[in-house]
């Protein structure tokens, strides 16, 4: 049954990779000058992925790691090795988690997200949104897709197939890690930090109001001035 589950795996890589490829449907041109791209070799990208599909009530849901380790740069060629990783699934899935895994690629990346070979890693000089939609030929489903970059640099997206009653399959990606600085995602404070500056805040507070109370005890107050005392009664005539 080993080769069972290698080949259905194989079949979701390729699919993970091939659901964004296959809504191109500009022709291919060619861009005359490429910019330089903001990373190198060495540098790497991390993605939390989100891979679904409902078909026949059955639903199985898949979390995993996709990390995009650049190797080597020939523009406008360039090398790199894909990772998948901390793989989780949930709900009814006919394969077996995979764990790490490590393929070596390579992409031409003088082309927009509509002709991108690697939709990870596109034309350098391509920030923005990019969307597009169309229907299956063959299967007839259809497929929404919309991908963020920044300087040709895949920032997040999703892709959603629609084939009507036999089901659903949609993909989200999101970019949460990179030794590139300018796509470090800042990070939220902790929870922990949150609750000492809140501890610090009310005992500035508290501090604050005890010490004016006790200020406000030390100031002597001024005497409130006194009625003045009643004339004395007229004296009583004689018999």
């Amino acid at each position: 049954m080993r080769w069972y589950f290698t080949f259905v795996k194989q079949i979701v890589l390729i699919q993970f990779l091939l659901l964004f490829s296959l809504l191109s449907i500009m022709p291919m041109t060619s861009i005359a000058e490429v910019p330089q791209p903001v990373y190198k070799a060495g540098d790497y990208f991390t993605y939390k992925v989100k891979y679904s599909y409902t078909i026949q009530n059955q639903t199985c849901t898949i979390d995993f790691t996709f990390r995009v380790d650049i190797a080597k740069i020939e523009m406008p060629i360039v090398y790199f090795n894909q990772t998948f990783k901390d793989v989780k699934t949930t709900g009814t899935c006919p394969w077996m988690p995979f764990g790490n895994e490590t393929y070596s690629s390579s992409a031409s990346i003088d082309k927009k997200p509509s002709e991108a070979e690697f939709p990870f890693l596109v034309d350098p000089s391509y920030s923005g949104e990019y969307r597009n939609s169309t229907q299956d030929p063959y299967t007839g489903a259809k497929a929404e897709l919309s991908l963020k970059y920044s300087k040709g640099v895949l920032l997040s997206g999703s892709v959603n197939y629609d084939y009507g009653v036999q089901g659903k399959i949609s993909f989200t990606v999101e970019l949460t890690d990179s030794s590139v600085a300018e796509f470090k995602p800042s990070l939220p404070i902790p929870l922990y930090l949150w609750i000492i500056i809140g501890v610090v805040v009310i005992g500035a507070v508290v501090g604050v109001v005890f010490y004016l109370s006790r200020r406000q005890k030390g100031i002597p107050q001024p005497t409130p001035p006194q009625p003045p005392a009643p004339p004395p009664p007229p004296p009583t005539p004689s018999t």
